[in-house]
């Protein structure tokens, strides 16, 4: 069964690669401007050690950044969307294991404030909402371009 991509003249994975760029190209936009504050979130999740927190905080949105213009550009689509999926798979075991640890820590994700609510079930839901339009891009690409993927490389 393949699923339908286009409705009407609009392709609907187009309208999900543009939707899925913006929607990164605003998550780093306040990170990129106030990396400190990036940084401050970065910390609370106490995963990594503090010489990695402010190089994650400096280098993590800029990689959003350029994820998010390649889809809106239609620049290396696969590649990003693959990042943004992988992504996506280790947020959504963050926020879990962080759960689970009994933390209940701002994303991040969208506003710099520690104060910002937060939900386990809600940042989990919206991770795999990206997730699944990761994937759709990733199946997308792969319905435009049979093949490409599985061609045996040619040894020399």
């Amino acid at each position: 069964m393949t699923l339908p991509l286009t409705t009407g003249r609009v392709p609907v994975s187009k309208a999900v690669k543009i939707i899925l760029g913006i929607v990164f190209l605003f998550s780093s936009a306040g990170k990129i401007i106030d990396p400190g504050a990036f940084a401050a979130i970065v910390a609370n999740y106490q995963l990594l050690p503090p010489q990695l927190v402010t190089a994650t905080a400096v280098v993590f949105p800029w990689v959003e950044a350029l994820c998010g213009l390649a889809l809106v550009c239609g620049w290396l689509d696969e590649g990003a969307a693959l990042l943004i999926g992988l992504m996506m798979v280790a947020f959504i075991g963050i926020t879990i294991y962080n759960g689970y640890r009994g933390l209940d820590i701002a994303c991040g994700c969208f506003s710099l404030s520690a104060r910002e609510p937060s939900s386990i079930v809600w940042n989990t839901l919206r991770d795999l909402v990206i997730l699944a339009a990761a994937v759709w891009v990733l199946a997308d690409s792969a319905h435009r371009h049979p093949g490409v993927a599985s061609r045996p490389s040619r040894r020399v």
